[in-house]
């Protein structure tokens, strides 16, 4: 038993901390870029960050991970495979109507993360001499 630990839940593992074990385990110690903007978006999203904000040194580095980081786009699953008849035929699906149509693809639109975005950025460039020299 934790000592250190608030509230039941704290007890349990957590959902995130079990899958970046699993990933770790299954690939050479090593994470997906997506696993990690995963966790990110878990973290910013505790009561800490939000009251107190953050500040994120050395990741993400490029904006196409950034976007994995605010931006939540969901996966789409697999298209089952087509039913078929007695005879071996394709049985044709009724076609979505366009209320339904527009339904399934706002449920797979991507989803901008507002509650973790921040207000402000401040980012700071220069080379390792250049920082050594200021000393």
């Amino acid at each position: 038993m934790r000592e250190d630990a608030d509230t039941d839940e704290e007890y349990q593992p957590l959902e995130i901390r079990t899958k970046v074990h699993a990933y770790k385990a299954a690939n050479n110690n090593t994470l997906s870029s997506a696993l990690m903007s995963e966790a990110f978006r878990w973290r910013l999203s505790q009561t800490d960050c939000q009251n107190r904000g953050y500040v994120l040194d050395g990741y993400p580095k490029s904006y196409a991970t950034a976007g994995e980081v605010f931006i939540v786009t969901p996966v789409r699953p697999q298209k089952p495979e087509p039913k078929k008849d007695d005879d071996g035929n394709v049985i044709e699906e009724e076609p979505l109507d366009d209320e339904a149509r527009e339904a399934e693809e706002k449920k797979y639109a991507p989803t901008f993360q507002k509650h973790i975005y921040p207000n402000s950025v401040i980012y700071l460039r220069g080379n390792d001499d250049a920082i050594l020299k200021r000393e």
